[in-house]
């Protein structure tokens, strides 16, 4: 009919807007997905901080239902799944979308029992954090999807691995919201930590868990510094491995140059105060932190895994490396000593975000994806960005 709306369930197991890179492309799909077209209801499930976050970034126009399900096996839970249920089959949804383990168990079983005929899993990474429990679980629910998307072709081939066929999954890149790296404050971010304007920063925004490698990036700073490159580390974000990072620093005589600024919000303004970027994760499905930084116009060193080989073409849009120190030193000294090197890795950067990783080029795959006509005249649109 006409004019009628189509309804889009989405549950996630943590919360719209939040710090981690699923997160933050949910909040980027939601925010800009046209509400004339899609009426759109999120159920998500407790957290610490999701009061806090969630009613900070709540979106005019979606409907929020918290469910405090903690553990979705336990007979304490069962009165969720039923609210769930209850939900869904009010709701009257034409799709449901789910990100994370515990809702896409509940959305392949009580989405499916609540008539919802479309059911989508949303998938971030390769599978690597996956237990056997919950490796077996998802062997039996998978079938229960209608669709699939995927991160990147890295996720889309561990997905067909694991037995989904691969005409049920569409890749859909992470994207940017370009508007947050236009003007930032990276001299205020050296202020604070007592870096000089002219020093020389490399930095990585991530979690500090043994997947991201701070370690070999830690030894490689002191590698080059060895070599009489004085060059500083920032790292933002917090985890695990803190107390362990912090202590190989000073073990490593790096206390002065390596900087842990721990979780935090302004990472425009951080990607801002840096010279170079450094991803060096041992997986990757497709990370949000990589395309930020390239969208901040900095070079980058990535390791060559996942996703990112299909973000970076290596010395073209920034520099691939395998995840041991000797590989990343080598890769951190060649910009160190090749400025013109940086200048040209950093504009193409900026130019395949523009091409390739933009909101409104996302936009355009998931409105395909949900069925609905896409309105909007080309991939960049909205995007009205100068000095490429």
């Amino acid at each position: 009919m006409e004019g009628k709306r189509k309804k889009l369930l989405i549950l996630v197991d943590t919360n719209v807007g939040g710090k981690g890179g699923a997160e933050t492309h949910l909040w980027n799909l939601l925010s800009n997905l046209d509400q004339s077209l899609l009426s759109i209801d999120v159920i998500y499930f407790d957290a610490d901080d999701i009061d806090q976050v969630t009613n900070k970034k709540n979106i005019p126009g979606i409907n929020y239902y918290r469910i405090p399900l903690r553990k979705i096996h336990s007979f304490s839970s069962i009165k969720y799944h039923l609210q769930i249920l209850k939900l869904m089959r009010n709701g009257r949804y034409d799709v449901v979308m789910s990100f994370f383990e515990s809702s896409d168990i509940i959305t392949a079983i009580l989405g499916r029992l609540s008539g919802i005929r479309n059911r989508i899993s949303n998938r971030r990474d390769t599978g690597f954090k996956n237990s056997r429990k919950i490796a077996l679980v998802y062997s039996h629910i998978n079938k229960y999807f209608t669709e699939f998307v995927a991160v990147s072709n890295a996720v889309k081939k561990s997905l067909v691995l694991q037995g989904v066929n691969p005409e049920k999954i569409t890749v859909i890149h992470n994207a940017v919201d370009l508007n947050q790296f236009i003007k930032n404050n990276g001299s205020k971010i050296r202020q604070e930590n007592s870096i000089s304007d002219n020093a020389l920063v490399f930095g990585m925004v991530a979690n500090l868990n043994p997947v991201k490698n701070h370690a070999s990036v830690l030894h490689a700073l002191k590698k080059i510094h060895k070599e009489g490159y004085k060059a500083h580390l920032i790292l933002a974000g917090d985890g695990p491995l803190r107390a362990d990072l912090e202590k190989l620093t000073e073990e490593l005589g790096l206390i002065s140059f390596v900087h842990f600024l721990g979780a935090r919000e302004d990472i425009p303004d951080i990607l801002d105060s840096l010279d170079i970027f450094i991803l060096a994760s041992h997986t990757e499905g497709l990370s949000n932190a990589l395309l930020e930084a390239m969208a901040s116009r900095k070079p980058v060193i990535a390791s060559r895994v996942g996703g990112n080989v299909e973000v970076i073409e290596d010395r073209v849009n920034g520099l691939l490396v395998s995840t041991d120190s000797q590989s990343i030193s080598q890769a951190m000294k060649e910009l160190v000593e090749l400025p013109n090197l940086r200048i040209e890795l950093a504009g193409n950067a900026y130019r395949s975000i523009l091409d390739q990783f933009s909101i409104d080029y996302m936009l355009q795959n998931y409105m395909t994806l949900l069925g609905v006509p896409d309105q909007r005249t080309s991939p960049n649109a909205n995007v009205g960005y100068e000095h490429l």
